[in-house]
């Protein structure tokens, strides 16, 4: 009987330290979001070789979200842009914010470039000719 009141006791143990843990793990609140670009302004030229900033606003739906990247396709002259936000933590306020990030751009090649930022479904553009 005393073996069977050990086992229960080393089981009931487990179980909460397995619980417990389990419990922590979700207390790592970390998401990845595709926000939604509202405007990137900037030079409209550039010379070859040159890197130049555009500031990127951008739109978030709490005060957890923070810039972690942009993501680019190229394709000739033509570069579409996403830009990706971070959450991180499991409470946050629920404010609206527009945010802004420089992002940067440069050409090895002549040419007048269309940078097409997503914006949901759309998206904002902005040109520059590099010579």
């Amino acid at each position: 009987m005393k073996n069977h009141f050990s086992h229960f006791l080393l089981s009931l143990f487990l179980f909460l330290c397995l619980l417990f843990t389990a419990s922590e793990k979700e207390q790592e609140c970390s998401e990845k979001y595709i926000a939604r670009v509202q405007s990137a302004e900037g030079p409209t030229t550039a010379a070859l070789n040159q890197l130049i900033a555009l500031n990127v606003s951008f739109g978030t739906s709490n005060g957890c979200q923070r810039f972690n990247r942009f993501y680019t396709i190229s394709a000739e002259k033509e570069v579409a842009i996403q830009l990706e936000v971070l959450e991180e933590g499991c409470a946050y306020t629920q404010e609206a914010l527009l945010r802004s990030e420089a992002f940067t751009f440069g050409s090895q090649e002549a040419g007048e470039y269309l940078l097409k930022f997503q914006k949901g479904t759309s998206f904002v553009e902005h040109t520059i000719t590099a010579d």
